[in-house]
């Protein structure tokens, strides 16, 4: 390995040693605002060490072929020790900002959205249910009212047909007519 790669090796394990810093940084920021159940940490300290080890890995493979030195562990603890002294506090706070601005961001969309459009269509339904209400009430009174109206006429139509039934000629054309009913039924 020349001089030349094992100092951009060197500079990329320092860059990912800052990243895996920052990573962590992010991990426990998120994990301390999701408030993670106890037997969900483990699983997600897993998860972090494998995601940082195919970086790491990913990274010095496509910085020297996947050579592994002393000096490349070396570049990594640099690059977390400075991260830490210098970096993390000013990271955190930013990190922390971004967290609050999207959860405001997130609170305005449903926000908006309960107001433009939750609360519109509660109120078109509503209108629709009352008119729909008034013009079924509206029908059914006017029903009543119609039958109450029609009710004498159809009195004397009964008593009308029950004396034109009385008479022998009548019952037979409507024997006859229920006859040629059920016989066309039947072809049916």
């Amino acid at each position: 390995m020349s001089l030349n790669t094992q100092f951009i090796t060197l500079w990329m394990m320092f860059v990912s040693g800052c990243m895996l810093g920052g990573i962590l940084d992010c991990y426990r920021v998120l994990s301390g605002q999701l408030h993670l159940k106890r037997w969900l940490i483990p699983l997600f300290d897993v998860l972090y060490w494998l995601t940082a080890m195919v970086l790491v890995f990913r990274i010095l493979y496509w910085s020297n072929f996947g050579e592994v030195r002393l000096f490349i562990f070396l570049g990594l603890i640099a690059g977390a020790a400075v991260y830490y002294a210098l970096f993390s506090r000013h990271f955190i706070r930013l990190f922390r900002l971004i967290l609050r601005w999207l959860a405001a961001c997130w609170r305005f969309i449903v926000h908006f959205f309960r107001i433009f459009v939750i609360t519109p269509m509660v109120y078109i339904s509503r209108i629709v249910l009352a008119v729909v209400m008034f013009f079924g009430t509206a029908s059914i009174l006017l029903g009543k009212f119609v039958l109450q109206l029609v009710y004498p006429l159809w009195k004397i139509l009964r008593r009308s047909l029950q004396h034109l039934m009385r008479i022998t000629w009548l019952r037979a054309a409507a024997k006859q007519l229920r006859a040629k009913i059920s016989q066309f039924r039947r072809r049916s």
